[in-house]
């Protein structure tokens, strides 16, 4: 399928036996993204009989995207959580470094490097002599909207590190947790293994503290014997040094706290809170008419005050956020995570809690900007009336997925639809003139309710694809570009 968008749509079926698999390829601009079957459920080829009309009983769908360059690529699943509020679609970004990261429906942040190289990370420790045994082999962290770091290590073992100072450690042989004040203080809590509720707690010899103030700044340092350090600011901002080389800046002004967190090899990750936005919990109105609300901050559409910002290797910023949104009838309302992705080439993703994702890519972002306001790019608007605007009123070029009922839309300049299923179903509604005046009354209540009682006048077929296309949807043509810069069309 060919939109006038200058895109491609290219959809795949296969049947193997009773077994039927599909696929789908969309190469628009320098994105190349598509749509498969869900792995979390089955082949149900009979879900798509219907393919008219997108209903709640469509299975779900993985979306994948390669961002312009092939090494980074971004995967949208929709996950059942069984904690409260967590359920829903998670995105997971990869890099060629090896690095992973995933933004979850609870606003955490996973990161985690792939095997391969933490591989070559071991090989490289052995030749210097460093043999690291499993307690010490991180395989990933999270980290969550309150700043605390979440290591996950190889042998089962788990550490907390928070931002003003304390460590927890979870001994998954002892089933113990040992917490530790950042004053020094340690408590040895034992931990039932059938209901997980702490049995009993003992008070182990603290550690070894030393406190030390610079006269000329007024500057606290605390060191701890076990590697932490705590350095209190004058200005009340506190950045805390935890002994796997973590930093956790802490800067709070008036009613706004501002957590940064940073190690080698991973993601820096900043979370703003604001104490009023937290208090106020803002809804957002029915429809898209708060559509450009948070245009130039983005805190001013969150629901719970907490934004959270990802800066990847290349460059692209994650900012996560949770929304409240009114919806139609009497106290109702949808709560959902949103994941805004920016990269530096000015394309936009908008990855929702309750499955929908939103392309735009650069070139059609910029378009969207002539035709609109004409800002400079990076302070432009009209692509974000396409992220938080109606689905139906999105312009041409935007693709709009929804991972959990499981299809890809979009709607060209021409009004032609295309929608695709990961079975390999594909459905192409082509716009075709009739000579009417669809500015006076919009085509649909120009059909005849039923054929047997034409009205005086023309008939639009169910079926538009079987019309004459628009002449603007041309055929393919292939063509062979030698080295010579000559070339030949088959």
């Amino acid at each position: 399928m060919h939109p006038s968008d200058n895109s491609v749509i290219r959809t795949i079926k296969c049947d193997l036996g009773d077994k039927t698999i599909g696929s789908s390829i969309v190469i628009k601009d320098n994105f190349t993204f598509g749509i498969r079957e869900s792995s979390n459920s089955s082949n149900q080829a009979d879900c798509y009989k219907d393919r008219d009309e997108i209903d709640s009983n469509r299975q779900g769908c993985d979306f994948w995207c390669t961002l312009g360059d092939p090494s980074v690529k971004l995967f949208v699943e929709y996950e059942l959580d069984e904690r409260e509020g967590c359920a829903g679609a998670s995105a997971t970004m990869t890099f060629q470094e090896g690095l992973i990261v995933k933004f979850l429906g609870s606003m955490e942040v996973v990161q985690s490097h792939s095997n391969i190289l933490r591989e070559q990370r071991h090989k490289v420790a052995d030749l210097i002599n460093e043999n690291y045994s499993d307690s010490e082999i991180e395989m990933r962290r999270i980290i969550t909207k309150q700043g605390t770091v979440i290591r996950q290590m190889k042998n089962g073992d788990r550490q907390l590190l928070f931002a003003n100072g304390n460590f927890s450690i979870y001994n998954a042989q002892e089933n113990t947790w040992t917490k530790t004040k950042n004053s020094g203080e340690r408590v040895v809590h034992k931990v039932d293994s059938e209901s997980g509720k702490i049995t009993s707690a003992e008070t182990i010899e603290p550690l070894i503290v030393n406190e030390s103030i610079d006269p000329e700044t007024n500057t606290n340092v605390i060191i701890r014997s076990d590697g932490v350090i705590i350095i209190y600011y004058n200005d009340g901002s506190t950045l805390t040094l935890h002994n796997d080389s973590t930093q956790i800046l802490k800067v709070v002004e008036q009613n706004i706290t501002d957590i940064i967190v940073e190690k080698d090899t991973f993601c820096p990750v900043k979370i703003r809170y604001n104490a009023v936005k937290f208090r106020a919990q803002n809804i957002i109105g029915l429809g898209g008419t708060n559509a450009l609300m948070g245009i130039d901050d983005i805190m001013e559409r969150t629901y719970d005050g907490y934004v959270i910002e990802t800066h990847l290797p290349d460059k692209t910023t994650v900012e996560s956020f949770r929304e409240k949104q009114q919806l139609e009838g009497y106290n109702n309302f949808s709560d959902n995570v949103i994941h805004i992705i920016r990269r530096h080439d000015f394309s936009a993703i908008k990855v929702k809690q309750d499955g929908e994702v939103v392309v735009i890519t650069s070139n059609e972002r910029a378009m969207l900007n002539d035709i609109g306001y004409q800002h400079q790019l990076g302070k432009d608007k009209d692509y974000f009336f396409e992220f938080f605007g109606l689905d139906s009123d999105r312009r041409s070029g935007v693709y709009t997925i929804d991972v959990k009922q499981g299809f890809l839309k979009t709607t060209d300049g021409e009004s032609n639809n295309f929608v695709v299923y990961p079975n390999g179903e594909s459905i192409e509604r082509l716009s075709v003139s009739f000579n009417l005046d669809e500015t006076a009354d919009s085509l649909s209540r120009k059909k005849p309710n039923s054929p047997r009682n034409l009205p005086d006048g023309e008939f639009v077929e169910e079926e538009c694809k079987f019309l004459v296309p628009p002449k603007s949807i041309l055929e393919p043509r292939l063509f062979f570009i030698k080295n010579d810069e000559s070339g030949v069309e088959f």
